[in-house]
């Protein structure tokens, strides 16, 4: 008790000195003595009336309230603030500034915990109510709430060896998926907040199990995306009728609906409504069939006349520079199919495949 009387006839003597501030730090640590609570009303009351006084800057006479020489030691007489205006208004603004950025601070916080629970609740919900955001066609929105449509890229930007005549998808804007196994050559399961769903691509449709390809291409989707992070992008259906998501899928950017069939290693398939890449995604398909490359070279994708399971040679992993590409986006799709090529285009061993604009055709 000694050293509580002794620090707040200390304190008293900063407030009577003006240093009100240094006071209410003091008086803070103190709050469990009935005598300094007190004592720290007075300091936050006195604080305010000089905010108050600050803003009239004329002689004035500070009226005594009950208690004060209780409190502050001397009564507080006359006294001429014409020195002390500019620094309490200074202080008064200081405080105000202070004031508004704590406000704006917890409407951000606010803000920002809304928006996290809201994106964690669209994502946990069943199947048909994620989020995952379409480029429409032609400014028709293809899902509720569709993004903007981006520009026609040059070559260098194209998506592979095909290009959408006016529209591409942002890989971004999909919904981002763990990829917990592959289930065939055309479809694999991904968890999503917990939640367990089967994907099939949108336009695509693997060799069937007794084609020559299929352990070639069943061995390949597995490597490919088993354990990987991908991003689902929705074009109309939610769910189909087996309880499946049909999604446009994307890898490290590149669209795997595009290239297993640029590769050879599906036939294109549409599934109406599902229609918005559909003139691109057989455009790969034929290309494919027109190198004659994948499962066209091993006897197409139908059940073998010998009905053995021919283990195939797919001899996709053949381009040695960074000219045998007709785009960025194509390149990275081959080093996805042939990672052990990848060494081929970075020379330098930095990261960055064919850096240079020369280096592209």
């Amino acid at each position: 008790m000694t050293d509580d009387h002794a620090r707040l006839e200390a304190i008293r003597k900063l407030i009577h000195d003006g240093y009100l501030d240094t006071a209410y730090g003091m008086l803070v640590t103190m709050q469990d003595n009935a005598e300094a609570r007190q004592l720290l009303r007075d300091v936050l009351q006195e604080k305010q009336r000089r905010m108050e006084v600050a803003s009239h800057p004329k002689e004035v006479v500070m009226i005594e309230k009950k208690g004060r020489d209780h409190a502050f030691g001397t009564p507080v007489r006359n006294i001429d603030l014409g020195s002390m205006t500019t620094v309490l208004n200074i202080v008064a603004v200081i405080a105000g500034i202070a004031f508004i950025g704590m406000i704006v601070a917890l409407t951000l916080l606010d803000q920002n915990d809304s928006q996290r629970e809201e994106s964690i609740r669209e994502t946990i919900v069943a199947a048909r109510t994620l989020d995952a955001r379409m480029f429409s066609r032609s400014g028709t929105s293809a899902v509720s709430g569709a993004s903007t449509l981006l520009p026609r890229t040059n070559a260098t930007e194209s998506v592979g060896a095909f290009t959408p005549t006016s529209i591409k998808i942002d890989p971004n804007s999909g919904t981002l998926a763990q990829v917990t196994g592959v289930t065939g050559v055309d479809s694999f399961e991904v968890n999503l907040e917990g939640k367990r769903f089967q994907v099939v691509y949108i336009g695509v449709a693997g060799p069937s199990a007794g084609a020559r390809c299929y352990t070639a291409v069943l061995r390949f989707h597995t490597e490919l995306l088993n354990g990987k992070s991908v991003r689902l992008v929705k074009d109309v259906t939610d769910v189909d009728n087996t309880g499946r998501l049909p999604r446009y899928v994307f890898l490290e950017g590149s669209m795997i609906n595009s290239l297993l069939l640029r590769a050879g290693y599906a036939l294109h398939l549409p599934r109406p409504p599902d229609e918005l890449l559909d003139a691109d995604l057989a455009r790969a398909a034929s290309e494919a069939q027109q190198r004659y490359t994948g499962c066209y070279r091993q006897g197409g994708f139908s059940e073998s006349a010998s009905g053995g399971d021919v283990q195939p040679t797919l001899d996709i992993c053949v381009r040695e520079t960074c000219r045998d590409f007709t785009s960025r986006q194509e390149l990275n799709d081959y080093v996805l199919q042939c990672p052990n090529d990848r060494w081929k285009f970075d020379r330098d061993n930095d990261g960055q495949l064919c850096w240079r604009q020369s280096d592209l055709p």
